[in-house]
């Protein structure tokens, strides 16, 4: 406020609200900085002629008297809950002086729920504007910022902590507390650290054996670093380079949708999704060129190291010979060419496998099957609070993260942005709704699918107490341990 003549606006949907908020510290302030708060008009006035302006914007004629007003600066408090044309039409009376030197801001702030909250974290988080829109769009000026309760240095964060856990709606709780944005039609529930959901049931009850408190934030379904096992010299070695375990493919075709494969790590009755490649206007020839680049990595040691991938779940097979089947054959059939194999070296499995003992027909286009066949596997535990399903997710800021990344490992950040994105059919709730980024989501079903139907959700140990330290981290197993039981497909 140090400009002359500088004026800034703060608008909310409700004003009494506003009025609770922000204008009860006001008048205080304004005098202890010299200026005078005019409380029948919502003006603050500065002593060096600079303005704030403190309004009501929820319906279409108070978006249009706020369209009226000069302003250098807006800042839409709870912003999601606004009408987003509303916030678009003030924006564009947001400007400065030619020669100021400032810069016209807009400021959002709020919750991550509310009716605009699709377009806030289509133009702030995921940034991606297309069409007509795009044309003067700059993503790199739409910056977003994320603020939680330890931010705030006068409040006692565990006694507000407590307060929002009593009683709240769970997609309240998730908002306010988590920080995390509830999709009312999301069908795929991530857990990135172990919290206080994990340590339910899936009904929502206490667990059978409830895990310790030492495992509150310790990582859970995504994982930053690959896990090592005793390699056929005693050593510890990374689970990609045991002969021992089994590393899969999944691929979903796209040509102006995106192209998807995964690679997945089987390590005993662990499941593992530690790569991905993303293509779009990419030819099946050069696909197939580099989904055979993208399987050779880089050894601890440096060296070249050739992935043992042994299935490439596809969906080649529907009722009608579409363009797109016939391109994710082309694909298959050019990484056969490549490898100078077998043609069952590589081997297309069907999704709709009646042995799997799933009810699903290809022609279906099997919307249904995915949601079943991901939450089986996602819900599905070895050992008390151990997944059976991990995404790997590299931290380029550590040393870890980074050798995982030169070795040419890079997680699958495509696959975990858009899998909670995720929602069912309005029209058949059963399926799942169509979406540009689903093609990850669709190949990981692919290999979910893969997997014999289990009924071991979240409580039941299937495997012995010994997987749980490993993973944990608390030991190392030996090879002969960690022999996985061999699957009749």
């Amino acid at each position: 406020m140090s400009y002359p003549g500088y004026r800034y606006a703060i608008l909310r949907t409700s004003f009494p609200e506003l009025i609770k908020n922000h204008l009860i510290y006001l008048n205080v302030e304004m005098t202890a900085l010299g200026g005078k708060y005019n409380a029948s008009k919502y003006i603050a006035t500065y002593p060096n002629g600079s303005m704030g302006f403190y309004m009501q914007c929820e319906t279409e004629e108070q978006a249009r008297n706020a369209l009226g007003v000069e302003m250098m600066e807006a800042v839409f408090d709870e912003a999601p809950t606004f009408n987003w044309d509303h916030i678009m039409m003030i924006c564009s009376s947001v400007r400065v002086p030619k020669d100021s030197g400032l810069t016209p801001l807009k400021r959002f702030n709020g919750n991550p729920i509310g009716p605009c909250m699709d377009e806030i974290e289509r133009y702030f988080i995921d940034k991606e504007v297309d069409g007509e829109e795009a044309r003067d769009y700059r993503p790199e000026e739409w910056r977003s910022i994320y603020v939680d309760m330890s931010d705030n240095v006068s409040l006692d964060v565990e006694a507000y902590r407590r307060q929002l856990s009593v009683g709240l709606s769970p997609h309240l709780r998730m908002a306010w507390l988590e920080g995390r944005r509830p999709r009312e039609r999301a069908l795929f529930d991530i857990r990135a650290v172990v919290d206080e959901g994990v340590r339910l049931t899936l009904s929502g009850k206490d667990r059978p054996e409830p895990l310790a408190d030492t495992r509150l934030d310790t990582p859970y379904q995504i994982i930053e670093e690959l896990p090592q096992a005793q390699g056929p010299d005693g050593t510890p070695a990374s689970v990609l380079e045991l002969p021992w375990v089994r590393i899969q493919g999944s691929y979903d075709d796209g040509y102006i949708d995106p192209a998807v494969m995964l690679w997945a790590v089987n390590v005993g009755p662990q499941v593992i999704v530690f790569n991905e490649r993303v293509w779009t206007h990419t030819n099946s020839p050069d696909i197939a060129k580099d989904i055979l680049d993208a399987s050779v990595i880089l050894r601890e040691d440096g060296g070249p190291y050739q992935l043992p991938l042994s299935t490439i779940y596809a969906d080649p097979v529907v009722a009608k010979q579409t363009t797109a089947v016939q391109s994710t054959q082309e694909v298959m059939q050019s990484v056969w060419r490549c490898l100078e194999h077998p043609q069952d070296t590589i081997r297309l499995k069907r999704c709709c496998a009646k042995a799997r003992n799933l009810t699903f027909e290809a022609s279906t286009n099997s919307r249904e099957l995915y949601v079943s066949a991901i939450n089986r596997l996602l819900q599905t535990e070895i050992a008390p609070g151990v997944p059976k399903l991990l995404f790997l997710r590299p931290d380029p800021k550590t040393d870890a993260g980074r050798n995982l990344l030169m070795r040419g490992i890079v997680g699958c950040p495509y696959l975990l942005k858009y899998l909670p994105k995720m929602q069912f059919d309005e029209k058949d709730p059963r399926k799942m709704a169509d979406h540009k980024h689903d093609h990850a989501v669709v190949a990981l079903a692919y290999l979910a699918a893969s997997y014999p139907v289990q009924t071991t959700p979240r409580v039941e140990v299937v495997r012995p107490p010994w997987w749980s330290d490993f993973f944990i981290g608390n030991t190392n197993i030996p090879k002969q341990q960690y022999q996985p039981r061999r699957r009749t497909r």
